[in-house]
């Protein structure tokens, strides 16, 4: 794992065995992890769940981020109150810097 020099072998099936969950424990840091992931162990989840929750919370993370920047487009709107309009061919908010009024 992260910040632990220690070395460790994924663990292999022997014949008549049963499947295995992917998990290893390194036996210094204890920290446990997924070795067909290479990522922290994911208690409850097999290896695709996880991978789903990843990019739901990429998904989730990219939303959030484009309601910051929608909530600060709305409050620069509110700040130019007036100055600022919809554009009549596409419908965009546009601020007229300069020429007649």
């Amino acid at each position: 794992t992260a910040g632990c020099d220690s070395v460790l072998q994924c663990p292999e099936k022997r014949a008549g065995e049963e499947e295995r969950q992917p998990i290893i424990t390194c036996p210094k840091c204890r920290k446990s992890m997924c070795y067909a992931c290479r990522v922290p162990w994911h208690e409850g989840l097999t290896c695709a769940a996880y991978t789903l929750v990843l990019q739901d919370e990429a998904k989730a993370a990219k939303l959030a981020e484009e309601l910051r920047v929608d909530s600060k487009f709305q409050e620069y709107l509110r700040a130019r109150e007036g100055k600022v309009r919809a554009c009549k061919r596409c419908n965009a908010q546009i601020e007229k810097r300069s020429g007649c009024g």
